[in-house]
């Protein structure tokens, strides 16, 4: 089988482009190169910019006959359009990752199945994810476009640490050995799902090739669900630190922090809880394998043995601190 990837060496996609090379399948992978070290070496490379595609580019990847492809830097309704161009006719299937951000506000207590509405209120990212679907899905009722949807939650991998404020990673962990302040938002109570990217990968690279999986949604994550106040409580217990919290409701957060609000009120700040029947009648194996503290307890490993492999931005250290400042300040009573 003859897999083109773009992307492939992200926080999700790392652990699939070694479970293609494992299960003895032919790897193409076309990116900018920057962090092809975590490549497999099985696997072949193309040094390109799906957005900026030179003519070269475009013949070949219009050249050969593709069994899956799978585009994980697919953001836009422009960039759906443009694979539907790009690979219609010469795909055998084509997987677009979307994400159960997609989901318009999941109902607290209830599972999150595939039919539950899409369309984001709050965060354009989940917003925009939903109308790619929409696009491919239109494509594949008119032009026949041999589309599968994968929705992917919260994936962490190793080198990634998870944590209720995108884009901290190993800041979380800085705040807490630093006693800094760390926003618990709404008490902790949320519910949340977390996949190891191992498991993922597990659930998507079963899909392939499956004839069944053609105009169907699939969403791959976790099963079971924990608090907020559970995942970040455990990293002060393994540390051995008495985390420094403070509690922040999601309302505070998305009304004075127009960076960090959309995420909390769009994703974070609501219970996500899934239903898994549908993937794992799909790919009867696939189930989450690595547990929260075996798979968090790798990624503290990682962080703590690659120091000069850690980057995370330090604005948002900065804008954590200017909303906990506002917070003692203003207090909940200005929600």
């Amino acid at each position: 089988m003859k897999v083109l990837f773009i992307g492939g060496t992200g926080a999700i996609s790392t652990a699939s482009s070694h479970e293609i090379v494992r299960r003895g399948m032919d790897l193409w992978i076309l990116n900018r190169g920057t962090r092809n070290h975590r490549a497999p070496t099985q696997a072949r490379l193309i040094n390109a910019d799906i957005n900026n595609l030179s003519d070269s580019d475009i013949s070949h990847l219009r050249s050969g006959f593709w069994d899956v492809v799978v585009n994980w830097q697919v953001f836009s309704p422009h960039q759906a359009a443009r694979d539907i161009d790009l690979f219609n006719g010469n795909v055998g299937q084509y997987i677009f990752i979307s994400t159960t951000a997609a989901y318009r506000n999941p109902v607290r207590g209830q599972l999150i199945t595939e039919l539950n509405e899409k369309g984001n209120d709050y965060w354009s990212y989940g917003r925009d994810k939903a109308e790619c679907e929409n696009i491919f899905l239109r494509a594949h009722r008119d032009k026949e476009f041999p589309i599968t949807i994968v929705r992917p939650g919260h994936t962490y991998a190793e080198f990634a640490l998870p944590t209720n404020i995108m884009g901290l990673g190993f800041g979380l962990i800085e705040r807490i050995i630093n006693r800094e302040q760390v926003i618990f938002h709404d008490a902790g109570q949320t519910m949340w799902s977390l996949t190891y990217s191992t498991d993922f990968a597990n659930g998507l690279v079963g899909l392939f090739g499956k004839n069944n999986a053609t105009g169907e949604s699939y969403h791959i994550t976790n099963s079971s669900s924990v608090s907020w106040n559970e995942i970040l409580s455990w990293y002060g217990q393994t540390l051995n630190i008495e985390i420094n919290r403070i509690d922040m409701p999601t309302a505070f957060i998305g009304k004075y922090s127009p960076r960090l609000g959309p995420t909390f009120l769009g994703d974070k700040g609501r219970d996500m809880a899934f239903d898994n029947r549908k993937i794992s009648e799909a790919v009867p194996d696939y189930f989450a394998r690595v547990k929260n503290t075996d798979g968090m307890s790798r990624t503290l490993e990682w962080h703590f043995n690659n120091p000069d492999l850690i980057y995370y931005d330090p604005t948002i250290g900065m804008e954590i601190d200017r909303l906990i400042d506002l917070y003692n300040s203003l207090g909940d009573v200005q929600i």
